[in-house]
């Protein structure tokens, strides 16, 4: 990861704590040039102009605090709730006037947009839109009317299993679109193409950012998925398409669970309950429709598969 210090009077660093997982370059231009601006006096706004960035589809935003608010206030705000399942990486500038915080969407946050504001679909990119397209053929293919709410999980779970690999070459791919058009991705991508797809059908998700539980405590990120009768579980779709075969080790399981394998603030996510919850993985697969979409081929796995 690249960082630019192009002098003492204005320094633009990327955060170390998101650097791990969602890396982007610093930009080497004053953020006033590319990022609309918000001033906040309260913590709990960051959550809310961060959402506002991904629904209008605004390339960044700059965040400038005033009050009682200190930069740490933000630091840690941004680092738990729900932050990741709409950006993608922030920096803080500051040079002779207030400090501020700018913030990069994310594309699932983008795709989500677009797929449930159609105004804004012209804003998409000739491969955000392509990639709009291969979820919404994904969904209609395999979700059906009769599934309860664990079996359109589990079923978008394989789905995204079988046509992605992960991405040795780039472990800092966090990208969905790269998943639904090249069929790669890091950790990050298969939660954000989980949270995308799940978006798209109403199903509430959640993108965790924790770590492995060994000796390098390296980072790692999954979903947190609003089952049936509103009860949160745990869904990690990339650990389950590991060692050659595709598993359900990780899908819809409790803090306890989930806890042998990864460390993650679990203060700042909703507690699941004490008791899994039984795998079905029958469903009925009459199709449904969520968009009229022309077919289009995803992106599907080699025939050994990792």
């Amino acid at each position: 990861m690249r960082t630019l210090l192009p002098n003492r009077k204005n320094l633009l660093l990327p955060i170390a704590a998101l650097a791990c997982i969602w890396p982007v370059a610093a930009k080497p231009d004053e953020p006033h040039s590319w990022a609309s601006t918000q001033t906040i006096r309260k913590k709990e706004d960051v959550l809310t102009v961060v959402e506002k960035m991904s629904a209008n589809m605004n390339d960044a935003v700059s965040i400038k605090i005033k009050g009682k608010l200190t930069p740490k206030d933000i630091f840690e705000d941004l680092n738990r709730k729900y932050y990741f399942d709409y950006a993608t990486a922030y920096w803080y500038y500051y040079g002779s006037g207030p400090i501020k915080f700018i913030i990069k969407p994310a594309d699932n946050a983008v795709l989500a947009a677009a797929f449930h504001k159609r105004t804004l679909k012209k804003k998409l990119t000739d491969a955000e839109a392509q990639a709009l397209q291969v979820a919404t053929d994904c969904i209609n293919r395999t979700i059906s009317k009769t599934m309860t709410r664990q079996e359109k999980v589990l079923a978008l779970h394989d789905a995204i299993a079988e046509m992605c690999n992960y991405d040795y070459a780039n472990t800092e791919n966090q990208s969905c679109v790269s998943v639904l058009l090249d069929g790669k991705g890091a950790c990050g991508a298969y939660a954000r193409t989980l949270w995308l797809m799940l978006n798209m059908i109403d199903i509430p998700c959640h993108i965790i950012q924790g770590s492995n539980n060994d000796a390098n405590q390296s980072p790692h990120a999954w979903a947190l998925v609003q089952m049936d009768g509103n009860a949160w579980y745990h869904v990690d779709v990339c650990k389950d398409d590991s060692n050659h075969s595709l598993t359900h080790r990780l899908f819809a399981v409790t803090d306890e669970e989930m806890a042998k394998f990864h460390h993650w603030d679990k203060a700042a996510y909703p507690a699941t309950p004490v008791k899994s919850r039984k795998q079905n993985t029958s469903a009925n697969t009459s199709s449904i429709t969520i968009e009229q979409a022309s077919p289009t081929e995803s992106p599907r796995k080699a025939s050994s598969r990792r």
